[in-house]
């Protein structure tokens, strides 16, 4: 689930990851009108799902920031192993960085550092683009090693809806479509209007109701 490209280390074994908004160019064409990626979906069901599980899922450790989506997958060499795991993105992040400690040899370890995201940058883009993000990962003593990817970054407006999972179960998530409704938007209330004057319906109580169903 999510993304995922193994790198073999002198130090251990690790790989990158990658959720919704950020997709490998590879698996662009996986996305149908609708804005939806399996793939990426899943990733980031996969995040909120070790949240859920208090950090571990089949074994794995979850490190850093709970709801990451950039990140890297990592297995201990030994007991206690110091790693620093470096996520750049010249376009739409800055240097994000995560330092900590790999406690128990042969252990698998999600890290995600906290991401400084370029927002103004984000907030701009309106469709498919191809970007370059590059994973450094440290491990004790041994010297760094990075891999950089290029990915699709997809619009804040492409609204997921539905989760592939990978064992072929379906999640719907169309509850997420509100968050995307600006309720200062001089539409609404046009929309609101048109409904009251057309007779859908005689009147929207939303919050001054006290039926939680209306709510």
């Amino acid at each position: 689930m999510g993304f995922a490209m193994p790198l073999a280390s002198r130090a251990g074994e690790w790989r990158a990851r990658a959720g919704h908004l950020l997709v490998p160019a590879k698996q662009a064409d996986q996305y149908g009108e609708d804005g939806s990626d399996e793939d990426a979906e899943a990733g980031g069901a996969e995040a909120e799902e070790q949240d859920e599980n208090d950090g571990e899922d089949d074994g794995v450790q979850l490190l850093g920031d709970r709801q990451g989506v950039l990140g890297v997958m990592v297995r201990a060499p030994g007991d206690d192993v110091p790693v620093t795991v470096t996520i750049r993105g010249d376009a739409i992040v800055e240097a994000s960085t995560f330092s900590g400690t790999l406690d128990n040899e042969g252990t698998a370890y999600a890290i995600f550092p906290k991401i400084k995201y370029k927002y103004d940058v984000l907030i701009k883009n309106k469709q498919p683009v191809p970007v370059s993000v590059t994973f450094q990962v440290e491990i004790g003593e041994e010297d760094a090693e990075e891999q950089t990817v290029t990915m699709t970054l997809r619009s804040l407006n492409d609204c997921p809806f539905t989760i592939f999972q990978a064992g072929g179960g379906i999640t719907d998530v169309s509850f997420v479509f509100a968050a995307y409704v600006n309720e200062q938007h001089p539409f609404v209330d046009k929309l609101l209007r048109e409904a009251l004057d057309g007779g859908a319906v005689d009147s929207f109580t939303g919050y001054q109701s006290s039926e939680a169903a209306e709510v």
